[in-house]
């Protein structure tokens, strides 16, 4: 029993369908797997750039922050340089 249909003057056989299936389904896992992919990469690279952007809510707050850094690095510096005076003087 040979099973088969016409498609705009193509006969397509049983056999060539059984075989096409698979392939295809495997082609377009496949292709949705990189598309999935790709924009979960594209998702997370532009939650990281709105975080650290300056445009972000965050901006204020990290602008507070390194002005903070900086308060503690210069006051740590004075503090290691009175030190030693201290030592010299004693």
């Amino acid at each position: 029993m040979d099973v088969g249909f016409s498609i705009g003057g193509y006969n397509i056989k049983g056999w060539m369908v059984a075989v096409a299936l698979p392939v295809l389904s495997a082609i377009s896992g496949g292709v949705y797997f990189g598309y999935d992919t790709l924009n979960r990469f594209y998702g997370v690279e532009g939650g990281v750039g709105e975080a650290l952007g300056k445009t972000s809510a965050n901006a204020s707050q990290i602008s507070e922050l390194q002005k903070s850094l900086t308060k503690l690095s210069t006051d740590t510096e004075r503090d290691r340089t009175a030190n030693k005076h201290l030592r010299q003087i004693n």
